[in-house]
């Protein structure tokens, strides 16, 4: 009974920290995550030219270090993110 409680005890703790990582990993300051959206409102939400200038610079950053570190991933997110890229 004892051994049952602490390996649920454990799977518990074990979720609880899955939890806090992704929780933590959603808060970046990026734009597809809530801490984008966050930094996007105060920094961004009255200079559109400034907006559109720091989103392509992200998108030559993914797709830069993506290429640089042999990464598929990176680079398929920058392209994607080329297609919300704001024009003028």
């Amino acid at each position: 009974m004892l051994m049952q409680t602490f390996s649920q005890q454990q799977t518990l703790l074990q979720a609880a920290l899955l939890t806090i990582v992704v929780n933590g990993f959603n808060l970046v300051p990026f734009l597809p995550f809530d801490g984008g959206w966050v930094m996007h409102a105060i920094l961004f939400s009255r200079h559109y030219v400034l907006d559109a200038a720091f989103r392509a610079l992200a998108i030559v950053a993914l797709i830069g270090f993506g290429l640089l570190i042999h990464d598929r991933f990176l680079p398929v997110l920058g392209v994607v993110m080329l297609f919300g890229l704001p024009t003028c």
